[in-house]
């Protein structure tokens, strides 16, 4: 799941971002729903800094940026249960 989920990270832009997000959780619903909705209800607080800059995003590194992704499958395993 943490693949899918950095296709997200991994966008030029925030309209990307939020579009491959948009579709990162359509694929998980028919499996995760739980997790799915978790998405809907995190967007607004994962993907902000896909807005800033350039120069600003590659001053976060690589481990923030996997730290947003891997606090998004952390919580999945609770909202699948």
């Amino acid at each position: 799941m943490l693949a899918v989920i950095n296709t997200i990270f991994v966008q030029e832009s925030a309209e990307a971002a939020s579009a491959q997000w948009c579709s990162v959780t359509d694929q998980l619903r028919p499996k995760l729903p739980k997790v799915a909705d978790m998405m809907v209800a995190a967007e607004n607080e994962v993907l902000p800094f896909m807005s800033f800059s350039v120069h600003a995003q590659k001053r976060l590194s690589p481990w923030e940026i996997r730290g947003l992704a891997s606090a998004v499958c952390q919580a999945a395993p609770a909202a699948a249960g």
